[in-house]
């Protein structure tokens, strides 16, 4: 918010200007009233448009006397802020026909807008063209494999394997002392490297 009274601009408190805006209405001419002015926060949308999005499944319904099975689907869309030259990502909801019934709650969809005479209601506009993620079940666009958390899988079957092999088997062998067992660990770990460097050669 900013006053502004001739030349000066003044960052101020909205109270304040409360305040100075009835004293400036109530003792001075109208030709030398003070001008409150709010800092302007106006949001350019985003001129992507809505022909094809991907978002999360929210709410599932049906409507129509016909229970037309229907998806509440969560999309980010991005809107550029003019004071910080930045953009910001916010959801959007939309609602999508679901003819097919295939989704759950929390699957990530793919949805398509559809013609005027094909939506049953002007809400819905979009229908969904088909599942990219079942919910729990993300999959590598690119290597096919199943992720979980930041990691394939398989790497993670594979980093248990290696652990067992090398750290705790030695470890069930009590007549063996500790340095014994660290031992054994460390030759385990220098084969398992031979034997990697080997397969890449």
């Amino acid at each position: 918010m900013f006053l502004r009274s001739g030349f000066s601009i003044i960052n101020i408190p909205f109270r304040v200007i409360e305040l100075i805006n009835a004293l400036c209405f109530k003792y001075f001419p109208i030709s030398q009233r003070c001008v409150i002015q709010f800092a302007s926060t106006s949001i350019f949308k985003s001129r992507v448009g809505t022909e094809l999005l991907m978002g999360k499944v929210v709410q599932l319904s049906y409507i129509g006397l016909k229970r037309t099975p229907c998806a509440q689907v969560r999309c980010r869309r991005n809107e550029l802020n003019v004071y910080l030259k930045k953009y910001f990502a916010r959801p959007f909801d939309y609602w999508a026909l679901d003819a097919d019934s295939l989704t759950n709650l929390g699957d990530t969809v793919l949805i398509r807008r559809i013609e005027r005479p094909e939506r049953p209601t002007a809400i819905v506009m979009h229908k969904v063209e088909r599942v990219v993620f079942k919910y729990g079940n993300v999959i590598d666009p690119v290597t096919k494999k199943r992720v979980v958390q930041d990691e394939f899988s398989d790497e993670i079957e594979l980093k248990k394997q290696l652990v067992k092999e090398v750290i705790e088997d030695p470890f069930q062998q009590d007549a063996l002392l500790f340095e014994e067992r660290r031992a054994i660990q460390r030759e385990r770990l220098a084969a398992r490297k031979r034997a990697i460097e080997n397969d890449s050669h």
